[in-house]
């Protein structure tokens, strides 16, 4: 089945070539010849222009096979000349950048993103006043609820009687 939902049922001899049936994908899925990609499913194979010179039989598509019909991708020369040149300016940026970056921790004597990481680790800590370990059990603790120790927790957290 095509993208579209299309799909051709077409009977061949098996000492037909290949191409004859990329052929006929071609003007059955209205796909120019060149950019026809036969395939098959199982096991997983994709044919080549080598393989275009075989017959069916060589190739055991006999005596039923199906075959996938995909469209290769064109890219335009305006598309890939744009993408290198961005892909180029992105890198002559991270050499202009990177140095800056560099100098600039040097003369302050730290990053910022090491700052901050180490800032919020701090202050999630503080913010847990207790902390208890009995056996693999670990409780955390905030302020001073002395019903807590008490309390007997199974494994499912929940409160036993």
């Amino acid at each position: 089945m095509a993208a579209g939902g299309d799909r051709i049922v077409q009977q061949f001899h098996p000492s037909d070539m290949l191409s004859v049936v990329k052929e006929c994908a071609s003007k059955g899925f209205g796909i120019p010849s060149d950019s026809v990609m036969l395939e098959k499913s199982y096991p997983a194979y994709k044919y080549t222009v080598d393989d275009e010179t075989k017959s069916l039989s060589e190739l055991q598509l006999v005596p039923t096979a199906i075959l996938i019909v995909r469209q290769k991708a064109t890219e335009s020369f305006l598309s890939v000349a744009l993408f290198r040149a961005i892909e180029f300016f992105v890198f002559v940026l991270s050499l202009v950048v990177w140095p800056l970056k560099q100098l600039r921790n040097f003369v302050t004597g730290s990053s910022g993103s090491q700052m901050s990481s180490r800032q919020s680790t701090s202050q999630r800590t503080n913010s847990w006043q207790t902390v208890k370990r009995r056996g693999n059990v670990t409780s955390f603790r905030q302020g001073d609820n002395e019903d807590d120790d008490q309390n007997t927790y199974n494994g499912n957290s929940t409160q036993q009687q």
